[in-house]
């Protein structure tokens, strides 16, 4: 009896720095997304100056867009985490952290839907536009690997927070 409790104390210890980790890993992709978007009004700064124009703004809002979306996606994955942990540590049921996470998930894909999209409306109208093929390509890669790894924290988390097994 012993060794079943311990074994499921330790099962409980690897859950719970697993999900406080990906808890962690969301405050740094939100961290993340708020430096984006300093670097998105910085140039928005830039362009109502003239200093920046045509498409390097487009794509640059498209990546400051991406990161203002970003920000209560990944608020809402963190708090299921650390929802899920505090309901797990009290014995409480885990519904609403899994609703969190579900949200968080919908919201995730949603945000890598409009910017497929979206950099796809970039490349098109930057065809016509070659000088700022470089800074396009940066800004939707970057754009691109936020919201990827938003989607991975998001799609994690909603696969660790399970129902219990009927």
């Amino acid at each position: 009896m012993a060794t079943n409790q311990r074994s499921t104390d330790v099962a409980y210890g690897a859950w719970r720095r697993a999900t406080l980790g990906r808890m962690w890993i969301a405050v740094v992709l939100i961290l993340m997304d708020l430096a984006l978007v300093a670097i998105a009004a910085v140039a928005w700064g830039a362009a109502d100056k003239g200093s920046v124009s045509g498409m390097s703004i487009a794509s640059i809002s498209l990546m400051g867009g991406c990161a203002i979306a970003g920000i209560p996606t990944l608020a809402l994955v963190a708090l299921a985490n650390l929802l899920a942990v505090r309901s797990r540590r009290d014995g409480r049921p885990e519904s609403p952290a899994r609703r969190l996470a579900a949200a968080g998930l919908t919201l995730a894909v949603a945000r890598l839907v409009v910017l497929v999209v979206a950099a796809v409306t970039v490349a098109i109208a930057g065809a016509l536009d070659s000088d700022s093929a470089l800074t396009d390509a940066c800004t939707v890669a970057v754009a691109g690997f936020d919201a990827l790894l938003a989607l991975l924290v998001a799609w994690r988390t909603g696969r660790a927070i399970r129902p219990p097994a009927v």
